[in-house]
């Protein structure tokens, strides 16, 4: 059984049914897929977040204004219960698609979000740069 199933429209994956596991994410596998080595930002559920066009404006998020952007790490961080990926999707792909393509996400997505190799930098200098992005478009 394959881990993952392309959706044919939006080109990013969505959980297939564990044997074991029904209707739940496969060990080690927090959320959807993971990105830099660490499990982060549903990448399914933000691409649909930036599909649907449900933007979060970021000058609403205190922690976004105040200048304390969530690190990857902490956006997956009881990825059960944590709604601010939800809040921070739409920007994270925006940024992608804005700086590098939609053929990057989906490479993410494939390569289950290995940044360095997809992007050629470090997780630190995606989240900064994602930040900067972020804070100069709004």
């Amino acid at each position: 059984m394959k881990l993952y199933q392309m959706q044919d429209h939006y080109k990013t994956p969505f959980l297939t049914k564990f044997p074991d596991r029904p209707n739940s994410a496969p060990p080690n596998l927090p959320g959807e897929f993971h990105i830099g080595g660490i499990g982060v930002f549903c990448g399914g559920n933000n691409m649909a977040l930036y599909e649907a066009g449900q933007f979060v404006n970021p000058r609403r998020l205190s922690y976004m204004v105040e200048g304390h952007p969530l690190t990857l790490a902490e956006l997956n961080a009881n990825w059960q219960t944590n709604s601010q990926v939800y809040d921070l999707g739409y920007l994270l792909i925006e940024y992608l698609v804005e700086k590098w393509s939609r053929q990057h996400v989906v490479d993410l997505i494939k390569t289950f979000g290995d940044i360095s190799s997809v992007l050629g930098i470090s997780v630190s200098e995606f989240e900064a740069g994602w930040y900067e992005f972020v804070m100069k478009k709004y």
